[in-house]
């Protein structure tokens, strides 16, 4: 969650761009995951994925703890994951920049 105000700036800073953020929660509750995404202002798409039953997402990328973020191309293959620790927010924004870079060439 504390990546979440950097994550909001660069979703406003990559406005009109080819760049999306999903988020995906593991919040036991609904209504905690909700309760977040509201207060947080996470404005991106975010869906919910119990780690402790194990759901799709989490299955299918492998992941057994949050935070965990997966950089993914414009073709869809993982570029750079970060996951048990953290990213530090201008190495985020250095990655996302130059995956968006490699699509305009």
């Amino acid at each position: 969650m504390a990546l979440v105000p950097h994550e909001r700036a660069l979703v406003k800073r990559l406005k009109g761009k080819p760049f999306v953020l999903l988020g995906v929660n593991a919040d036991s509750n609904v209504n905690d995951a909700l309760e977040a995404v509201e207060s947080k202002k996470m404005t991106w798409r975010s869906w919910r994925d119990r780690l402790a039953v194990k759901g799709p997402i989490s299955r299918r990328y492998e992941v057994h703890m949050f935070p965990a973020l997966y950089l993914i191309d414009r073709k869809g293959v993982i570029r750079a994951s970060y996951v048990e620790r953290p990213i530090n927010p201008e190495e985020l924004d250095i990655q996302v920049d130059n995956l968006l870079a490699e699509g305009t060439r």
